[in-house]
Formats: C-alpha cells, structure tokens, sequence
C-alpha cells in the first residue's frame, strides 16, 4: 500500500462487477440506486491508504453516451441523501445515486441514449493544486 502523498494520484471506479458491464434498468421504483465505489491510486497502479491534508470532496457529472454532458444534471442525476461526497482518509468512498427522468415523456428529451457517471474530484469546491501552462 502506497502512502506517498507526493505522488500523482487517480480516481477508479472498483466495483465487484466492472461499472461498464453493469446495466440498471428502471424497475422498483425510487428505492432502487446505483451504488459506486471509488479509490484513490498512485501513479503505479497501487492503493494510497493514507492522506494527510484537508478531505477531499468528490462530484459526480451525468454524460450520455455519445460523450455529451447532460444538461439538467440536478434534476436527473440525484444523490442519495446521507451519502458522503468525500474521499475518506484511506482514499475511498462510496456513493450511491439514481438517475431521475428515464422513462415516459423524459425519453423525448434523452432521445432514448444510455447515460455515463463520471465520478472526479470537486475542482469547483476546493481546487487541484497545478501549475498553469505558458
């Protein structure tokens, strides 16, 4: 296990079942959710199980297949309320969400695509240290 924070770090989905294998379909009503499992790894493919510093909170954006993000993200894309949107110390987390709006006069509006969750780290709330380019 890795603990050098100095090292580049990277957000992968681990999941039992790889996410691009899973298919949810709209059945059992609004107690149903997508559950996601994050980690965080260094640049040599290994768990970083310790992070000093400030937590960090992690977002999720709702894009269609074709790469497009989708617009009305709130209203689509809902986060189950109580779930923790920061990497914990050992650099993981899970969140559990649902996507809103996919059957009946919606499908008009997503003109019938499937949807992709990216889970990153939340630059708009605490940004990522970097150096500008020139």
């Amino acid at each position: 296990m890795s603990s050098n924070s100095s090292q580049p770090t990277f957000l992968r989905i681990v999941n039992e079942v790889p996410i691009r294998d899973l298919f949810f379909k709209d059945e059992g009503g609004k107690a149903n959710q997508i559950t996601i499992h994050v980690a965080l790894f260094d640049r040599q493919g290994q768990p970083v199980s310790h992070r000093p510093g400030p937590l960090q909170r992690l977002k999720c954006v709702l894009y269609y297949e074709n790469g497009q993000v989708v617009s009305n993200q709130r209203d689509v894309l809902v986060i189950k309320e109580g779930t923790n949107m920061f990497l914990s110390r050992e650099g993981r987390a899970t969140i559990q969400c649902r996507i809103e709006e996919v059957s009946g006069s919606s499908k008009k509006t997503h003109r019938g695509l499937k949807f992709k969750i990216m889970v990153c780290l939340d630059t708009d709330v605490v940004p990522v240290n970097c150096s500008g380019g020139g």
